[in-house]
């Protein structure tokens, strides 16, 4: 309950659902947002969030891209996304106007393992074929086999990240290639104890 306009990012429609539902129990006003939405249904949700009107958006990745709401003091993953890039876009939504913010991040072994089975290429079946216009393709095995591999490197480098006992946002920095801060950035969990939950 720190208050704010809050986003919590969840894995699936289905944990989508549950949080929402569990926040809802505890009398936040909370929607849902996710690809299974009818367009119209995602548009009032969005727009809602953006006017204040509900302050907690559960969501899949499907939300974000285009949202510029400056006062959220909260992004919350239930679960660590695929790989650092998108961590830190999703939770770069928070504190955009300045004022203090965090961006938190539950998890477990487990839910990297359902990261990995996530993160099998776009716009293929379980099977492994490539859904096009024309009907199921047999995959390229080279380039399957290459961006499955390209995933499986972002998986691990997010897993290090939070396994890290170093300053977050040093490993951070470095893994983009940015310049390193000091080695203590006085604002993660590792860095000041206190800012962890």
């Amino acid at each position: 309950e720190r208050g704010g306009p809050t986003l919590i990012y969840a894995p699936t429609r289905r944990t989508v659902e549950a949080i929402r539902k569990a926040v809802a129990r505890r009398g936040v006003g909370a929607e849902a947002y996710h690809a299974g939405l009818a367009p119209a249904e995602r548009s009032r949700v969005q727009d809602r969030f953006l006017s204040g009107e509900v302050r907690v958006v559960v969501a899949t990745n499907a939300f974000g891209m285009g949202v510029d709401k400056a006062d959220v003091r909260q992004v919350v993953h239930w679960s660590p996304p695929g790989s650092l890039e998108a961590w830190y876009q999703e939770s770069g939504r928070a504190g955009r106007d300045g004022a203090p913010a965090r961006a938190i991040v539950f998890w477990r072994p487990a839910d990297l393992r359902l990261q990995a089975r996530l993160g099998r290429a776009p716009g293929r079946g379980r099977d492994g074929h490539e859904c096009t216009e024309d009907g199921p393709r047999r995959p390229d095995d080279g380039r399957a086999r290459h961006w499955r591999r390209a995933a499986r490197a972002r998986l691990r480098h997010m897993a290090r990240w939070l396994r890290t006992r170093r300053c977050r946002r040093a490993r951070l920095l470095g893994y983009l290639g940015e310049p390193s801060p000091p080695p203590r950035c006085e604002g993660c969990d590792r860095c000041r104890p206190s800012a962890s939950l």
